[in-house]
């Protein structure tokens, strides 16, 4: 069934639903750092009051975790693979930055972020790929969306001209 929406919509100038591969290589992606047993202190947002981390707001910008990336990526809230990279990256860099280099946060969210960056390098060539894809299809639909109400208003105008021209004709018989 996608095959064929995406044949009529391409027939049509309409989007292919790129986006769909994109969603999915981040999905794959996010899985497989998670799927580590060593990732679960990165899948939650860290608590702070109940860690009493009094000074954790003041050294971390943007507090981000792997279950929020999840999140988003399951409700579409990236519009594109490299923000889902980012806020992964984020993760990590927040506990590397929070916590000590000899702790085992710090020596985990580096291992992770290491692998992370791995695998985003394996897949940037399909990310690339499907990011040209997915700018032609929506520059294809700003187009369509251009293109059909300029053919309503021509159609609208050559109504007009006939009734014009019918109104002139009554006219001069009268």
């Amino acid at each position: 069934l996608e095959k064929q929406v995406n044949r009529r919509n391409a027939k049509r100038g309409r989007p292919t639903g790129s986006k769909k591969p994109l969603k999915r290589a981040s999905e794959e992606m996010q899985k497989e750092i998670t799927r580590r047993k060593c990732a679960w202190p990165f899948m939650a947002p860290v608590d702070v009051k109940g860690l009493e981390l009094d000074d954790y707001y003041q050294i971390i910008e943007k507090p981000m975790d792997l279950g929020t990336v999840r999140k988003k990526l399951k409700e579409s809230g990236y519009k594109n693979a490299r923000q889902m990279y980012e806020d992964v990256k984020l993760t990590f860099k927040n506990a590397m930055k929070y916590n000590r280099k000899e702790t085992d946060i710090h020596v985990t969210a580096k291992t992770l972020l290491d692998k992370f960056e791995e695998k985003w390098q394996n897949l940037l060539p399909e990310v690339e790929k499907a990011e040209s894809q997915l700018l032609k299809e929506e520059s294809h639909e700003r187009s369509y969306k251009t293109l059909v109400p300029g053919a309503t208003y021509a159609k609208m105008a050559r109504g007009l001209s006939t009734e014009v021209s019918s109104l002139l004709f009554l006219q001069s018989c009268v």
